[in-house]
């Protein structure tokens, strides 16, 4: 079967044992009109959730010509950024960044530090280091669930069926339970994450 948005929609909708969606584009039915309401974000929570090797991309950031307080750059952080992970140096080796969800400032020895911040148009997201053309790590916006790999696709499947438990099932029982359920799955790819480098 091809994956597909609306099918890892009724993997959560049978989970939950509700009635299966025919379609989340085109909603008629409450658990389509559910289904339709939180995919994208939960989808988007999953991705940042963990550094996922199909969602993980690389690049040069771009100078953005500014100049930030405290900092040497400010560069423009690439439009499909949904998460930035690491900024490593490209003329040496063994450097990263750590990056803080709090973006505070992190330090750590030899790790490269930097901050997300956002410029004062307060439309435009930046990058601010103290490494010239530094290169950015980041977990991209992924949307094509064909590129989803078989632990992502289960941990989105609960994550849903735990966003869909109260609207379409009042029950906040099982809305914990697919939501731990969810969090062992993260924790699990994390570790073989770590376990990999």
């Amino acid at each position: 079967m091809a994956a597909t948005d609306l099918a890892i929609c009724n993997m959560a909708l049978s989970r939950l044992g509700a009635n299966l969606a025919s379609s989340i584009t085109s909603p008629t039915t409450k658990e389509e009109t559910q289904c339709q309401a939180i995919f994208d974000n939960e989808r988007d929570a999953v991705l940042e959730a963990h550094r996922w090797g199909f969602a993980e991309k690389i690049a040069t950031l771009a100078d953005s010509g500014d100049t930030p307080v405290g900092w040497t750059y400010a560069y423009t952080m690439p439009s499909d950024c949904l998460a930035p992970r690491l900024i490593y140096n490209p003329n040496e080796t063994g450097e990263e960044s750590i990056y803080t969800h709090d973006h505070d400032r992190a330090v750590r020895s030899g790790k490269i530090e930097f901050v997300e911040r956002i410029k004062s148009d307060l439309a435009t997201r930046q990058i601010w280091c103290n490494l010239l053309a530094a290169k950015l790590i980041y977990t991209a916006t992924v949307t094509d669930p064909n590129l989803f790999n078989a632990m992502f696709t289960d941990a989105l499947a609960d994550k849903l069926a735990s966003g869909l438990a109260i609207p379409l099932k009042g029950s906040a029982q099982l809305r914990d339970t697919f939501y731990q359920s969810y969090l062992l799955k993260i924790d699990h790819s994390t570790n073989a994450f770590m376990g990999s480098r």
